[in-house]
């Protein structure tokens, strides 16, 4: 089951499948967090803050201002080493949940590529935190 999620290959970094980095310039980010030359974390929590401001999540308020409250920094070296296992290994069947208004779009065209049977939904990437009815009917639903 992935919702609304990333959809990496193998040797790919979550920066270039999402279209952030070249090949070259997410191995060099990768090489400078390990000898200390970048920061060790990404301002990933700061950018969604940032952004919300200018396009408030699909929630209530104060939901939003517990959610936003609530992120962290996404470790660099997450973003730009490639995986060892890509998502063109997986055998099982997989359920993927597209939400409507997300940046992970590239991902629901990877998916259907895959040949994984798509859910699309109404919401944005944050429906876990602003529609949890809906997010739980469906993967009620799919179980």
């Amino acid at each position: 089951m992935y919702l609304d999620a990333l959809v990496v290959r193998q040797g790919e970094s979550i920066a270039e499948a999402m279209g952030y980095m070249s090949t070259e310039q997410a191995r060099g980010v990768a090489a400078g967090v390990r000898t200390g030359a970048v920061p060790i974390y990404s301002p990933v929590a700061e950018q969604q803050r940032a952004e919300a401001k200018e396009k408030p999540y699909n929630m209530s308020a104060e939901r939003q201002a517990w959610m936003l409250g609530h992120l962290s920094n996404m470790p660099t070296i997450c973003v730009a080493n490639p995986v060892a296992v890509g998502a063109e290994a997986i055998k099982t069947p997989v359920d993927y949940i597209a939400v409507s208004d997300t940046i992970m779009k590239p991902m629901h065209e990877r998916a259907r590529k895959l040949g994984w049977r798509m859910h699309e939904v109404k919401g944005d990437h944050a429906i876990l935190v602003g529609d949890p009815d809906t997010t739980a009917g469906l993967l009620e639903k799919l179980a």
